[in-house]
């Protein structure tokens, strides 16, 4: 047979491309899409390949062809039919590629009483309405306004004593309210102390200014423990019956109060209560919110003028700290002068003696 030689243009081959005289006429060459075939005329740049009954040109310098026998021929992949000879795969018969399923995270619901929210300061500043750092304010009024709602529903003139002190310890703060009442009743306090049910004799009642809150002697309790204060509520009822509470609550949010009840006597009337708000001085930086801002007298002042028909007294108790109308367990920072004050200068016309 006759070579042919292909009139392609004449460019000289690169030493990284195919030259034409890499081929030999009759050699057995691979191509990545028509398969094996014979190379039939071999040109300056071209070589010509003879497919079965079809022949194929193919410049020299961009020849894809390979020479069967090739150490390359191994990893080469062209022993693929020609594309028209290929079989047809629809696409529904690929293989599917598994994907990784994504983790699953499986949930386990929890139930838990709600009673320890009462012992949380956070979430007695929700029941409030009020920041933490107003809880002692709380603790009076709601006591006060409990005394004069049962004052004023036994037709008894109301004669409320309030006192605050800080119990000997410093920056404790101690409130103790009594009146002359008919006493609250021994089942009343008991039935408080269960924190899954509302004990209320106001809940569907209210006032401009009381009963707006309706479990005020739920909090009056939880309050101390989330002030961080340990020490027992005392609450002195009808005949005499002193009750000394003393909540606790354990890691897993479960509330437990002991109640331990004693006779007082002599008893006349009413209802004593005292609640050690605060235990001392708030010194770690991470609890200044529970920080208390507290002015009994002002709390005094505004009972008495707006309530014209009680009497009210208010006592300091014996106190650590210098005598001052607010009270705080805020530590008091020292003065850093060690020089003595001077003394005040004279003011007026009158001659200095």
């Amino acid at each position: 047979m006759k070579p042919e030689y292909h009139k392609a243009a004449n460019h000289k081959p690169l030493d990284h491309q195919c030259a034409a005289t890499t081929y030999r006429v009759g050699e057995e060459v691979r191509h990545r899409s028509f398969g094996v075939g014979v190379v039939t005329a071999i040109g300056n740049n071209a070589v010509v390949v003879r497919y079965g009954e079809q022949e194929r040109t193919f410049a020299a310098q961009i020849a894809p062809l390979t020479k069967v026998g090739e150490a390359k021929l191994a990893e080469d992949v062209t022993d693929k039919p020609p594309p028209e000879k290929r079989p047809h795969r629809d696409r529904q018969s690929r293989p599917s590629r598994t994907r990784r399923s994504a983790p699953q995270l499986n949930r386990t619901t929890f139930s838990a009483s709600r009673a320890a929210e009462y012992f949380d300061a956070r979430q007695l500043s929700t029941l409030t309405g009020v920041p933490t750092q107003e809880f002692a304010n709380v603790i009076l009024k709601e006591l006060v306004d409990n005394s004069l709602d049962a004052c004023e529903t036994a037709g008894t003139s109301p004669e409320i004593s309030v006192a605050v002190g800080d119990g000997g310890t410093p920056g404790a703060i101690r409130i103790h309210v009594s009146d002359n009442g008919p006493g609250i009743p021994s089942d009343v306090v008991r039935s408080l102390l269960n924190y899954d049910v509302r004990v209320s004799d106001k809940a569907a009642y209210r006032s401009p200014t009381r009963g707006a809150q309706g479990n005020a002697l739920k909090t009056v309790i939880g309050i101390p423990y989330a002030l961080g204060s340990r020490e027992p509520l005392t609450v002195v009822a009808r005949g005499g019956i002193k009750h000394t509470i003393r909540p606790n609550v354990d890691p897993a949010g479960n509330v437990r109060v002991d109640n331990n009840e004693s006779n007082v006597s002599p008893w006349a009337s009413g209802t004593s209560v005292e609640v050690p708000v605060a235990c001392g001085f708030v010194t770690d930086p991470d609890s200044e919110h529970l920080v208390q801002d507290f002015h009994p007298q002002h709390w005094v002042r505004s009972f008495a003028a707006f309530n014209p028909h009680a009497t009210f007294s208010y006592q300091r108790l014996r106190a650590t700290l210098r005598k001052r109308a607010k009270f705080t367990n805020r530590p008091v920072r020292a003065s850093r002068s060690t020089s003595p004050r001077s003394p005040p200068a004279r003011t007026g016309t009158a001659p200095n003696r």
